[in-house]
């Protein structure tokens, strides 16, 4: 069904689509005063979905989470309406690959922001629950927004099944069990592998690929590998369960490194295609 070009109530009118998940799409669109925002449609059977986000969602005044205003409809589709966060999903920024080898500086500004988020949404009590690439947004400075709240929940609330996806949920996610800040900071122990080694770790596998000895070693290598054992560590009390505490770590590592020159967003263009994949 073609959305783009439809109005919701107040006047916004849907832009084009800019990313799609199990059950929703989000799309630019545009305010009567045109500035740009978020809309995210959800599927007419998805209801509570959106109102879970839009609970969990319109609490947070954080500049590392998006914010979300209201929720209307489009026709049966329960819209949300959030301000519009510029930038690609994690994967699709960094093409090159390892990601913190090719772009150390960014990479870990990109970790610090998506902990940042993550620290201010543990000390409302909820947790984001689906850390994954497709939730975090980049700059092309490198900085981050943590996206996508229709999961999010209270620590130990009694869940039906298995959450998050499956990529990217620790074990006892895995288990149908009771989460913690270390379930999210799980995620984050994955994306700093993928950030050393270019790819997700072999369930079962070794902590690295072998082999990736030759390659060129980070000044922080060793503590940033000793960081991953700990972050995705099996039992969850084992892991740290500070995403302040590890943003700090990051942080101390970037310290070391050359600040690259700056780089700055282009202008958003409303009339062409997108480049979020």
């Amino acid at each position: 069904m073609a959305l783009a070009g439809k109005r919701l109530e107040g006047g916004i009118r849907l832009v084009r689509p800019v990313g799609n998940g199990s059950h929703s799409v989000a799309y630019l669109a545009v305010t009567p005063g045109g500035q740009p925002c978020t809309v995210k449609l959800f599927q007419p059977s998805m209801l509570l979905h959106a109102q879970r986000e839009l609970e969990v969602g319109r609490q947070f005044r954080h500049p590392r989470l998006a914010r979300i205003a209201r929720l209307s409809r489009l026709n049966d589709f329960p819209a949300l309406i959030m301000g519009w966060v510029p930038g690609d999903t994690l994967f699709a920024h960094y093409r090159q690959r390892p990601a913190l080898r090719c772009e150390p500086y960014a990479y870990l500004t990109t970790l610090a922001d998506v902990l940042e988020g993550l620290s201010h949404m543990h000390s409302l009590g909820v947790l984001h629950r689906d850390v994954k690439p497709d939730n975090i947004l980049v700059q092309p400075s490198g900085h981050a927004t943590l996206v996508d709240y229709d999961l999010s929940g209270p620590p130990g609330e009694e869940l039906v099944g298995q959450i998050g996806t499956p990529a990217f949920r620790s074990p006892e996610a895995q288990l149908g069990a009771g989460l913690g800040p270390e379930s999210d900071l799980y995620g984050v122990g994955l994306l700093l592998y993928w950030g050393l080694w270019g790819s997700l770790p072999e369930p079962d596998g070794p902590p690295q690929p072998v082999g990736d000895r030759a390659r060129t070693e980070l000044p922080f290598q060793v503590q940033a590998e000793a960081l991953v054992t700990q972050l995705l560590e099996p039992y969850p009390l084992a892991r740290p369960s500070s995403a302040a505490a590890v943003r700090e770590q990051l942080l101390h590592w970037r310290a070391l490194l050359s600040t690259p020159a700056a780089v700055t967003s282009p202008p958003l263009r409303l009339g062409r295609p997108s480049q979020r994949v």
